[in-house]
This record gives structure tokens, C-alpha cells and sequence, in this order.
């Protein structure tokens, strides 16, 4: 019995070190001259904000979390003033650790748009919200 433990106990920990670390990916397709801010953080230690100018992206690698269940929020800003916001959860980790995860969110003049893992073309997600 111990021996069957040790193998799928190191065949699990294999599977957890060699796995690819996830992907959020945040895109400005707002237009020439326009600039999309955001902020996107995941608990109180990993915070990242910046500004984007169009057509550039930015992207935040991040492994899962083995303890509790990863979750990365972000606000998108953009318009004269940052006038039209939104916030929104950008990844929800799952119950079980997943490797390899690409979540991406395009900020465009009618809203925000979602593509996940790269599989299907990029959907209207999100309104903006005037302030």
C-alpha cells in the first residue's frame, strides 16, 4: 500500500511542477490616440496597473494557488477623464489546479470582449459603465 501511495503521490507532484503557469492578457483595441487603464490584482499581494497604448497588451503570468482557490479581479478604464469603467473577475481558478489557462479581455469603444484559452474568436463580455 505504501508503495502504490509514494507513486501516485509523486506522479501528482510531477504533473503540479511541470505545469505551465496560466495567462491573463489585457488588449487595447479602442483606437488610435485612446487609452485603456487597468488594475488587476489577486488578493492583497499581487497587484499590477498600468496604461495601454492602442494595439499593445499586457500580459501577467501566475501559477494557481494550492491552498485556496486563485481569483484575479481587474478594472478597466478608459474615455475621456476615464469616464466608462469596469470592474470584473478576469480568472476564476477551479476547485482542482489547471495549468496552461489563458483568459483574454479586449477593451474596445462598445465594450469589453472575452476570449478563453485561445479557442474561439473574442466575444462581447462587458459593457462599459459610465461614472
Amino acid at each position: 500500500m505504501l508503495v502504490i501511495t509514494m507513486y501516485f503521490g509523486l506522479n501528482e507532484a510531477k504533473i503540479y511542477w511541470g505545469c505551465p503557469k496560466n495567462s491573463l492578457v489585457i488588449q487595447n483595441q479602442l483606437g488610435p490616440g485612446r487609452i485603456l487603464k487597468y488594475r488587476c490584482s489577486s488578493g492583497d499581494k499581487d497587484i499590477v496597473m498600468g496604461y495601454l497604448e492602442f494595439n499593445t497588451s499586457k500580459l501577467i503570468r501566475f501559477g494557481e494557488s494550492l491552498s485556496s482557490r486563485t481569483l484575479w479581479k481587474c478594472v478597466l478604464e478608459q474615455g475621456l477623464w476615464m469616464s466608462y469603467s469596469r470592474k470584473f473577475i478576469a480568472y476564476r481558478g477551479a476547485n482542482l489546479h489547471r495549468c496552461a489557462q489563458v483568459r483574454k479581455w479586449i477593451g474596445k469603444t462598445d465594450g469589453i470582449y472575452f476570449e478563453k484559452n485561445l479557442i474561439k474568436p473574442p466575444a462581447l463580455a462587458l459593457a462599459w459603465i459610465k461614472r
